[in-house]
């Protein structure tokens, strides 16, 4: 008897890991057939995410793409387009909700350029008190380091007429290959002819 039972153990073992490695398999099937189950996330999709995020933020030190190590060579090409492209959408929303606020206080900002290997990858704009602010920031997109990168504001009316200027440099000016800095450019009545006629402004970066 003794010896009937132990020939019988072996095959109880086997019999428990066949039912073991069909269930590990059962698993594994159900867990990639059922999209609860699988992680859909892409760069693209995280990078959209943190661009919008980003364009609620007004002050841009405080953004998620520039903080030390996350700024744009920490991340892939697919992440940046994502980012980017999540930043346009939500910082159009963004504007829309505040012109729903206090439609006279709209600003439009046109087209801006830049040099080689500068782009100006956001911008906005704010009055407080007796001035007027344009917040933004510049990417490089060189291979090379830009030193000393300027933003120029160019004022109009509602007319197109040029009304004034005003510049100032990003912080910091120099800005490593694919790297982010903020800029902050204040206008004030020794710029402008007037706060108030403001109705739309350029800008143009610049290293030189």
């Amino acid at each position: 008897m003794q010896n009937q039972l132990l020939q019988l153990i072996p095959n109880f073992n086997n019999r428990i890991r066949i039912i073991v490695t069909l269930l590990v398999i059962a698993t594994s099937a159900f867990t990639f057939s059922n999209p609860l189950f699988v992680n859909s996330t892409t760069p693209y999709d995280s990078g959209y995410d943190h661009g919008c995020d980003d364009a609620k933020i007004s002050d841009p030190s405080d953004r998620y793409i520039n903080q030390p190590e996350k700024g744009p060579s920490y991340h892939t090409s697919e992440f940046m387009d994502g980012y980017y492209r999540g930043f346009d959408i939500c910082a159009n929303d963004t504007d829309k909700e505040n012109d729903n606020d206090n439609d006279n206080n709209r600003v439009e900002s046109q087209e801006s350029s830049s040099s080689s290997g500068l782009k100006i990858t956001s911008s906005s704009s704010y009055r407080q008190g007796d001035y007027f602010y344009i917040v933004g920031e510049v990417l490089n997109t060189d291979s090379n380091d830009k030193e000393y990168v300027k933003v120029i504001a160019t004022l109009y009316d509602d007319n197109r007429n040029v009304i004034g200027t005003g510049f100032t440099y990003t912080d910091p000016s120099t800005i490593s290959s694919q790297e982010s800095s903020p800029f902050k450019i204040i206008i004030g009545d020794i710029d402008v002819s007037s706060i108030d006629s403001i109705d739309s402004f350029k800008l143009v970066a610049s290293d030189k």
